[in-house]
């Protein structure tokens, strides 16, 4: 049977090892990638609780949603297909990253879901009494009415010292029921965090910077790629072997790299991360295939299960310098 790429970016599949040759040749290249994909969220979906992870809040309805998002996110827009083929030795390692991937979608809709409810409620304090805006690249940033702050964009460091500021808050502990959005603050604590988050930064801030420095802040409540319940042995996470190679990845890659790798981990489109960087498109490319080679030669002694706990571990390491995600609440959000 002839193969079918269409509908597939050509560089999905620009390496082809042996086994995906002959599963291409079997049914086509569409089949094949939405056959997977859909047994993938089957797969992760059964270990989450629907009415914290799916966008609707069911998984009979939810599946679809997420096998369009991982789709959409994971391989249309990031071409990731042509990555995972040229990692993976067999299709058992294919079917691991791609459930890696799948977690990694469903945590983003939990970490959506949960910090998006409180950047709503900030932004009625913040466009309340004592509270002033400034225009900043077109964008609306805040400041204390009182301060006098400069006018730029919070550098990653400060930044990550805002979010362990943060963290000293008190909050709301979580219910043990499952919950879409847990509160997280009362009011009154979402005031002095918004407050601390003021008088950390020697700047003016955005909504888009406000997300980041919730997302570092709240991990109790926010899952990421560390999230391993139920999904295999988390002593992986702590295997001398996995360790050596997490962080031979991050200290070999230069710091070019680990901005467009932490980028495109936290689905930060390519032209948003050369405009934050000051470069082209290009050469963003570039910087991505290099730091996909480095994993690649780096990580390719371990097994399926030991690779994948070393990629969450390099993640993490450099999440702290992923650039700013694209606005998801209009213009005074960015």
């Amino acid at each position: 049977m002839a193969r079918s790429r269409q509908d597939l970016p050509p560089e999905q599949f620009e390496a082809e090892p042996r086994w995906l040759g002959q599963v291409l040749a079997d049914g086509g290249a569409n089949k094949f990638l939405m056959s997977e994909v859909r047994r993938s969220a089957r797969r992760v979906a059964r270990r989450y609780p629907a009415e914290k992870y799916s966008i609707v809040g069911n998984w009979r309805d939810g599946l679809d949603d997420l096998v369009g998002d991982v789709l959409a996110d994971v391989f249309v827009r990031d071409a990731q297909l042509g990555w995972f083929a040229a990692e993976a030795s067999s299709l058992d390692e294919f079917r691991q990253m791609l459930d890696w991937h799948t977690r990694r979608v469903l945590a983003r809709h939990r970490r959506t879901t949960v910090v998006d409810n409180l950047i709503l409620r900030s932004r009625r304090v913040l466009t309340g009494p004592g509270w002033a805006t400034e225009t900043r690249s077109g964008s609306v940033a805040f400041r204390r009415a009182d301060a006098v702050v400069e006018v730029r964009a919070a550098s990653a460091g400060e930044v990550f010292a805002a979010a362990r500021a943060v963290r000293r808050v008190p909050y709301v502990e979580p219910s043990a029921r499952a919950e879409r959005a847990p509160i997280v603050y009362h009011q009154g604590q979402l005031v002095a965090v918004l407050e601390l988050v003021a008088a950390s930064l020697p700047c003016v801030f955005t909504f888009g910077e406000l997300d980041r420095i919730f997302e570092l802040a709240l991990t109790r409540f926010l899952p990421s790629v560390l999230d391993v319940r139920g999904l295999g042995d988390p002593g992986l996470l702590t295997d001398p072997d996995v360790l050596r190679a997490a962080q031979r990845v991050v200290s070999t890659l230069a710091d070019p790299q680990r901005v467009v790798l932490a980028g495109k981990l936290d689905r930060v489109p390519d032209q948003v991360i050369a405009d934050h960087m000051g470069v082209s498109r290009p050469t963003v490319a570039l910087h991505k295939q290099a730091a996909f080679d480095v994993l690649r030669q780096v990580l390719e002694p371990l097994d399926g299960d030991a690779r994948l706990a070393a990629m969450d571990l390099v993640a993490a390491a450099v999440a702290h310098v992923a650039p700013p995600k694209p606005a998801l609440l209009g213009p005074a959000s960015q």
